[in-house]
């Protein structure tokens, strides 16, 4: 995908969210919303996706506070789950270069803004305009030389990945959803890693932990 397209991507959505009739409405919501007492969350989640055309994983935690029901700020940390994703690098050791199979090995804290379209139990939609991710990533491979497992140096990485995702909750706490967008490689400070721009995707198992601590005490969020 050319930076033209990718930019492209990014203005529709955002035109679609801050533009015309629906923006007004959507700001008024976030404004009210702002001055209400926010309540914590915390969920577990996960995504798929591809890495170098090889399907891969993603798993993690998310919390942070919410507004309303309609609006969230959140932290989280995610890692790849699945050992599937294998690339051929290139190797230097002082002999001359060489090609090996490499096992990707990657995992990103994350900061994002959530926007709630609907969330009348059992739907919720939402959009994810905003979520970046900062990271470290790695290879690991069989030396030719010592014939051991190594690890190549560790390069930082900035990722920005907006998604949409619709959800039904079967309880309060017990939902299941689909999750889809797109994520943006931002930096790689070695370039030694794949490109990880790639559609995101997932049907989603969710369990919301501080719902499930609100029912526990007979609390209603």
């Amino acid at each position: 995908m050319t930076l033209r397209t990718r930019f492209l991507m990014i203005l529709m959505m955002g035109g679609w969210l801050f533009s015309s009739r629906a923006s007004g409405q959507i700001l008024d919501t976030i404004e009210y919303s702002m001055q209400q007492k926010p309540k914590f969350f915390v969920s577990l989640a996960s995504f798929n996706t591809f890495v170098d055309g090889d399907f891969a994983s993603f798993g993690g935690v998310r919390m942070g506070l919410k507004y309303n029901n309609r609006v969230r700020f959140g932290v989280g940390y995610f890692e790849l789950t699945n050992n599937g994703v294998v690339s051929t690098i290139p190797i230097d050791e002082g002999q001359g270069i060489y090609d090996a199979n490499g096992q990707l090995e990657l995992s990103f804290f994350s900061l994002s803004a959530e926007y709630s379209l609907r969330n009348d139990f059992p739907w919720h939609f939402a959009v994810v305009p905003f979520q970046m991710g900062f990271g470290s990533a790695h290879y690991e491979y069989i030396s030719r030389s010592s014939r051991t497992r190594v690890k190549t140096p560790s390069e930082f990485i900035i990722l920005y990945q907006p998604e949409f995702n619709v959800q039904y909750s079967i309880v309060r706490w017990f939902a299941v959803g689909l999750t889809t967008g797109y994520r943006f490689t931002l930096l790689r400070s070695r370039k030694q890693t794949r490109n990880f721009d790639s559609i995101n995707f997932s049907f989603d198992v969710s369990i919301s932990l501080d719902e499930l601590y609100y029912e526990l005490r007979g609390e209603k969020d």
